[in-house]
């Protein structure tokens, strides 16, 4: 069972629509971690969703890295395999936040199949990449824009620094 190489994670804790973060193995992930100083060494994140009775994680990777590109729903276990060891964050939101349409627009993207935004695009939404889709899906559901940005390329990303703001976000991993 993966979920025993992660101790800090507790499913009695989650609710639908937190956020999950993890360290990926591969060289990208590393070269990703790298790119956000102040990430906490995560280089990839996703959101819980419950679906027949297991947790779940709607989350987009690049095609460039994985057998599939973009947005996809795939166990909790299975998304965390891709990570080292203790390498995983749950955290939530500290503000007010309709979780009901928070799922609903995370399963939209989902059902559009949108593909992993290689153009690096805040402005548009038809692709998105990891980090982006929880900024999209949380502002869509009437967050706040908390999220932290860094300039990257000549391209403004969402700074995966944003998780660990705890004025906005609840860690429940050390």
């Amino acid at each position: 069972m993966i979920l025993a190489s992660f101790p800090q994670l507790d499913p009695l804790t989650f609710q639908e629509g937190d956020v999950i973060l993890r360290q990926g193995r591969s060289f990208v992930s590393s070269m990703i971690a790298r790119s956000f100083p102040h990430g906490e060494g995560m280089s990839h994140c996703g959101i819980l969703v419950m679906e027949n009775g297991s947790w779940n994680v709607i989350h987009s990777i690049s095609g460039r890295i994985d057998d599939r590109d973009g947005i996809r729903m795939q166990s909790l276990e299975s998304f965390l395999a891709e990570a080292k060891p203790k390498a995983a964050i749950h955290i939530r939101p500290c503000f007010p936040i309709n979780r009901k349409s928070l799922i609903h627009s995370a399963r939209t993207y989902l059902a559009r199949a949108c593909p992993f935004d290689h153009d690096y695009d805040l402005h548009d939404t038809d692709r998105l990449y990891c980090s982006e889709l929880i900024r999209a899906v949380y502002m869509e559901a009437g967050a706040p824009d908390v999220f932290r940005y860094i300039r990257l390329a000549g391209k403004d990303l969402v700074d995966l620094a944003s998780f660990f703001d705890n004025q906005y976000w609840l860690g429940y991993s050390e």
